[in-house]
């Protein structure tokens, strides 16, 4: 078994922990609602989560993105996602879509914005779909965030075929956390809880170590 293949099932067995540690706790509480949102549609989301949480993690490890997605940043500019690899050294991304639970996404981000201003603008990124640049620019100002954000072009094929970037779990209702490989491969899926900030905080903190750790070869 080789060095990468060892490290990637290390991971999926950490977040199996994680997951396991959310519905023992709620399943100790009483609580019957474990993964409830705001909305139906983001509640079955969140059941389907709970029901199928490792399958959801293996199927959209190692999957090639499309590297000609076309996206636009909040200057308006256009570019591909290969073009934004460049610069996606080591970076969390975040996914989400226009139709995610507003609520669930600003407690997501309450989270990413408690870290340091130069983490979250060196070390984060959010790639995002939604039908116009005009409401993906009102949304981040009234996010502020010091994230670098993309949008993927709604004008793009990716776009109106609803495939987006190329990962099973996009168009689910479910934002999720993602790093990309050198070869340009989903790495470090994470599908957070918006009702559980500390294990969101705790997951994003041993990734950016992780990542510091490979960044000085120790």
């Amino acid at each position: 078994m080789n060095i990468n293949l060892n490290n990637r099932l290390i991971y999926i067995i950490i977040i199996l922990i994680i997951s396991n540690s959310v519905i023992l706790y709620n399943y100790y509480k009483g609580s019957s609602n474990t993964y409830k949102l705001n909305n139906k549609s983001n509640s079955a989301s969140q059941d389907l989560l709970s029901a199928n949480f490792g399958s959801l993690i293996t199927q959209n490890e190692g999957v090639a993105v499309d590297k000609n997605a076309e996206l636009i940043n909040l200057k308006n500019e256009n570019l591909t996602l290969n073009q934004l690899l460049l610069y996606f050294d080591n970076r969390i991304i975040f996914r989400f879509s226009s139709l995610d639970c507003s609520v669930c996404i600003q407690r997501i981000f309450n989270v990413i914005n408690s870290f340091p201003k130069d983490v979250q603008a060196a070390k984060f990124a959010i790639i995002y779909d939604g039908d116009s640049f005009r409401n993906f620019d009102i949304k981040f100002n009234d996010i502020n965030t010091l994230v670098p954000a993309y949008i993927i072009s709604p004008e793009s094929e990716n776009y109106v075929k609803g495939n987006f970037l190329n990962i099973p779990v996009e168009g689910k209702g479910m934002p999720f956390f993602f790093s990309l490989n050198a070869l340009g491969e989903t790495d470090n899926i994470y599908i957070p809880d918006e009702n559980k900030p500390d294990f969101t905080k705790n997951y994003l903190t041993f990734l950016l170590r992780k990542f510091d750790q490979t960044k000085t070869g120790s």
